[in-house]
């Protein structure tokens, strides 16, 4: 009985399942810190676009980032990505090129990327057939596939924050934007004595 209950254990194709997965592409965005001069990021590993965006690009091995005129920077790690990786990239585009001196800063700046998607895949082993669902990538952002040429043994899970997500974001902004900053979770009252 032991014999199979340790073969049991041992045999992760039929007795355990798949393993957890491997996120081969993570995508996330944030706004650069105010006091950054991002004319001085040219000289310092950073490279304009060639594009009419004029958007500065920093590549290195772990990822790469996109900053535009408007602060926004898009970051995309590399595979397999996790936490430890997204720190050195920023740390990598905007410590050592000198652009941010404080490390509380750069902590913070961090901090405040926000996850936009991912690329999970999920080994099962065996070769599948092709396949690629689409039916809920409007709605949830989610894109499933199945013996890509990339991984054909794998189970891939594309996800995103979808657009309309972004969209709502600006009505909610705008709403709390229009608020009264005095009372704050309150209404601003009509100034009209007929509006109950």
């Amino acid at each position: 009985m032991d014999h199979l209950r340790a073969q049991w254990k041992t045999d992760y194709r039929n007795g355990l399942g798949p393993k957890r997965p491997t996120f081969h592409r993570w995508q996330g965005s944030a706004y650069a810190p105010v006091n950054v001069d991002r004319k001085a990021a040219l000289g310092s590993g950073w490279v304009q676009s060639n594009n009419r965006n004029r958007a500065f690009l920093y590549r290195d091995r772990l990822g790469r980032l996109e900053w535009w005129e408007t602060g926004k920077v898009r970051v995309w790690v590399t595979k397999p990505a996790n936490p430890g990786k997204l720190s050195q990239l920023m740390a990598n585009a905007f410590c050592r090129t000198g652009l941010v001196q404080d490390g509380r800063v750069l902590e913070a700046f961090i901090r405040s990327v926000e996850f936009v998607g991912a690329h999970a895949v999920f080994e099962t082993g065996e070769r599948l057939p092709y396949a690629r669902i689409e039916d809920f990538k409007e709605s949830n952002g989610i894109v499933v596939k199945t013996g890509d040429v990339s991984d054909p043994t794998a189970i891939e899970i594309e996800f995103h924050r979808p657009k309309w997500t972004e969209e709502m974001q600006e009505i909610v902004q705008a709403f709390l934007n229009a608020r009264e900053p005095s009372r704050p979770g309150r209404l601003k009252p009509s100034s009209d004595p007929s509006v109950v």
